[in-house]
């Protein structure tokens, strides 16, 4: 069992963008979702937006980086693949958690055992905003733990 934090730091959202963060678990390897996070650092402006954790069956396509840190510093690299600020989207399946937040505040989703969400070897899952926000400056992300 390995734990990753997959996450952008400081990215630049447009209005083209809308997947924040996506990645696909490792072929034979199952993850699970423990946290799950947006903040922004470039408007003081109060905007309500809507968030979303979807499965997907294609990957989106990337303009930005994600970086795949083992919080353990001894732990090999993540298997799987990580992809930040999509401006062509893989084809949406099930939303499996949808949540609105304040860009002020910020959002963190951090679901009790029961709740966490399970992505099989080869799965796809986005943190996605289903309406294009303001242009901002973003650090969202989450955190794994891969199995097997």
């Amino acid at each position: 069992m390995r734990a990753y934090a997959i996450q952008v730091d400081g990215g630049s959202l447009t209005a083209a963008i809308t997947t924040l963060i996506e990645f696909t678990a490792p072929a034979t390897k199952t993850c699970i979702v423990t946290r799950a996070w947006v903040a922004q650092s470039s408007n003081t402006t109060s905007a309500q937006q809507r968030a979303q954790i979807l499965r997907r069956s294609t990957a989106s396509t990337n303009v930005g980086t994600a970086l795949t840190n083992p919080l353990d510093a001894g732990d090999t690299a993540f298997g799987g693949t990580a992809r930040a600020l999509a401006t062509v989207l893989g084809t949406a399946g099930a939303v499996l958690y949808a949540d609105a937040f304040n860009w002020s505040n910020g959002w963190l989703w951090l679901p009790v055992p029961e709740e966490r969400i399970i992505v099989p070897g080869g799965g796809i899952l986005s943190l996605h905003l289903p309406v294009a926000p303001a242009a901002l400056t973003v650090s969202c992300g989450f955190d794994i733990i891969e199995l097997g």
